[in-house]
């Protein structure tokens, strides 16, 4: 569960805002559609702009372009294709799994790519349980609005993006606060005895490494202003207390067992709390937009640790002790180094302050944001993990609609195939978090769900529900996928339940669809595996 501050920093942070950009954009066409031209336009207008919206990630405007455009033409024409091809179901049984297989290849351009997978798949799904079409004209009509809809969002999206240049570049630091202030507290539990282990290390350096690559590749690209080049120098600042904190805790466990009876855990653990206090207080003034406090250079902590380091010996000389003494002089030495960053901070451009990027190369901190076609080339071999995927997501479409047309008929079976394209995933360990953060989420968005319309709530309330749900289920999708699940339950759910008053047994049908697509999802991620520990060996 979220901390209240976490929830607080969750509000004002970058993913929170994307999410309600995206909710705002389909709601917006959504709701003008259905003004001028009513319920079918609407729908057909606002499905184009909710599949682009899952592309929607912060990005550079010329990456962003490049991302929506593509899942923009890549959708419309899954659409089309699968519009088509309710008229026959021969022929519709055999492309859900081919369009499931060339979604799975886009995923060979790294984890932005899994967004456009994912659009290009979920319109495919979600058409198969729309009714047919009457004629090619209007399917015609249907794709038409459809185009014209990503197409708006996709403009909206980009004018935002760049109108929200740099708030997003304050929130994405500010989130890096936030994760080296987290690891500080982690740092300090460690020395006050309450670690957590190998396991919960491990979480904290890789939660570390993703945001800071995140942060790198927002912060340091396209730095054109005096505004853009102080928030480059701060995070360059940063990077030096990241390794800092890293190496401080490197030989946390030999100084423990050597000043065990001493002071020196005490102030060690104090003074871990104190950076990391200092860290989340700037996270949080950067994002209100406040000035942040400065941390005191000289602590009450450092001065016991200098003490100590002065005074103490060992009953009997050892080289283990002396080992411990030099480390803890190390960690002491880096800690003061993190007070001196976090307490002489000034703008940049201070006359007192030298200039962090004079002579920095900032294009070797980015990770390259190009869709190499060659790459995809590259990836149709038996031994690429990407075609692996791709042919496992596409048997398992394939034996979901056989598995759906053995079971009795329901209006919704779609969730099925929704459920195994948002589960499987080319890494097993992700695939298999992703089961458990799917059921769970799935079974509390249904228990919400069932006691929202219990009480009977108004039209109102109900579309209410729709957006807010919407803006959650999009906010998390990358940061906890267990919440995303929850959201998206009640958005669809909700959203049934609009388009379709009085349909029975709503809530089990989709705690029952998302149960067999879990199970088939499982099944395959056994088909042609590309285990991650074969990998890590070789």
């Amino acid at each position: 569960m979220l901390t209240p501050r976490q929830v607080l920093v969750l509000l004002h942070g970058r993913y929170f805002t994307s999410g309600l950009v995206s909710a705002v954009g389909v709601a917006l066409f959504g709701l003008v559609t259905y003004a001028i031209a009513g319920l079918g336009p609407a729908i057909a207008l606002g499905s184009g702009a909710l599949t682009v919206c899952f592309a929607d990630n912060p990005a550079p405007t010329r990456v962003k372009r490049v991302e929506l455009l593509f899942t923009s033409v890549a959708s419309t024409v899954a659409f089309a294709l699968v519009g088509a091809s309710l008229w026959w179901p021969a022929v519709q049984i055999m492309l859900i799994p081919v369009l499931g297989f060339i979604s799975g290849l886009i995923a060979v351009w790294g984890k932005r790519a899994l967004a456009m997978s994912f659009s290009v798949l979920f319109i495919s799904v979600i058409t198969v349980g729309s009714p047919p079409l009457q004629g090619p004209v209007q399917l015609a009509a249907a794709v038409a609005l459809f185009f014209i809809g990503a197409l708006l969002y996709t403009a909206y999206a980009l004018l935002l993006a760049r109108w929200l240049r740099r708030r997003t570049k304050e929130q994405a630091l500010a989130e890096l606060l936030a994760q080296l202030g987290q690891f500080a507290h982690w740092l300090a539990n460690h020395f006050g005895g309450q670690s957590s282990g190998l396991s919960g290390a491990v979480a904290q350096l890789t939660a570390i490494n993703d945001t800071l690559q995140n942060t790198r590749d927002i912060v340091l690209r396209d730095v054109r202003t005096a505004a853009d080049r102080a928030l480059a120098a701060r995070l360059i600042l940063l990077l030096e207390v990241n390794e800092a904190l890293l190496a401080g805790q490197t030989d946390g466990d030999l100084i423990l067992k050597q000043f065990d009876a001493t002071p020196v855990p005490d102030a060690l653990r104090d003074w871990a709390q104190r950076i990391g206090d200092a860290l989340d207080q700037r996270a949080d003034a950067l994002l209100r937009g406040r000035p942040a406090n400065t941390l005191p250079a000289h602590l009450p902590c450092a001065q016991t640790i200098e003490h100590a380091l002065a005074t103490l010996q060992p009953s009997q000389p050892s080289a283990e002790f002396e080992q411990a003494r030099m480390a803890l002089r190390a960690s002491a030495d880096k800690f003061q180094r993190i007070s001196d960053l976090l307490a002489q901070e000034k703008p940049v451009g201070s006359p007192t302050q030298p200039d962090p990027l004079q002579g920095m190369d900032l294009q070797a901190f980015l990770s390259p944001l190009r869709y190499d076609p060659n790459a995809l080339w590259q990836s149709i071999r038996f031994e690429s993990p990407i075609l692996r995927y791709a042919i496992r997501l596409a048997l398992a479409l394939f034996a979901g609609e056989l598995v759906l047309r053995a079971l009795p008929y329901h209006p919704h079976d779609y969730w099925v195939l929704l459920t195994i394209g948002v589960i499987l995933r080319p890494n097993y360990s992700v695939t298999r978090q992703r089961i458990k953060d799917r059921v769970l989420g799935t079974l509390l968005g249904c228990i919400l769900v069932a006691a929202l319309l219990s009480t009977h709530p108004s039209l109102g309330v109900m579309t209410l529900g729709v957006f807010v749900s919407l803006a959650f289920a999009r906010t998390f999708i990358t940061l906890n996928y267990r919440f995303t699940a929850l959201f998206a339950s009640v958005n669809a759910l909700l959203l049934v339940a609009l388009l379709e008053p009085g349909t029975q047994f709503l809530v089990t049908q989709r705690l029952q669809d998302t149960l067999i697509g879990a199970a088939l999802a499982w099944a395959f991620s056994f088909v042609l595996p590309r285990w991650e520990a074969n990998d890590l060996r070789r």
